[in-house]
């Protein structure tokens, strides 16, 4: 959890930019400032997992979209992350789920997909390193080639 910490800790407070689906349900979105390589300051990437964007409404969480959604509803809903920023990220090790809180009370929640391979739920590209959180509660940092 430490390590998931320390390397992310440069994204809390910052404005998240062009939000959007890629293959099946995966998605990626842009922390911080434009970079030469027209990403941003961190790169997230969403993948191989379940997923729920959420809102908190007078203490509930409303589904606003998910992993198992339609995929144009994927595609329509995600960009309410565009300008919102993140405010916390909580890594349980023991289940491998990941709850991401940002600005206007939206959560994304992670799991695993359950009994099968291990997978990369989720990555955060830099400029030079790439973090990979895995459906085992596991992370590794590697550098980014």
């Amino acid at each position: 959890m430490q390590k998931i910490n320390e390397f992310i800790e440069s994204a809390i407070g910052k404005t998240i930019w062009n939000p959007h689906k890629r293959v099946s349900s995966e998605f990626v979105f842009e922390v911080g400032e434009k970079t030469e390589s027209d990403r941003g300051e961190l790169h997230f990437v969403i993948s191989n997992c379940h997923w729920w964007l959420q809102k908190i409404d007078s203490e509930k969480r409303v589904d606003i979209v998910n992993s198992e959604s339609e995929q144009n509803f994927i595609e329509k809903k995600i960009s309410i992350l565009e300008q919102k920023s993140i405010k916390q990220v909580d890594f349980d090790e023991e289940t491998a789920n990941t709850t991401f809180e940002f600005s206007d009370s939206l959560l994304l929640k992670v799991s695993p997909y359950g009994n099968d391979k291990l997978r990369d739920q989720w990555s955060v590209f830099t400029k030079d390193k790439v973090l990979l959180v895995k459906s085992n509660g596991t992370s590794d940092i590697q550098d980014n080639v």
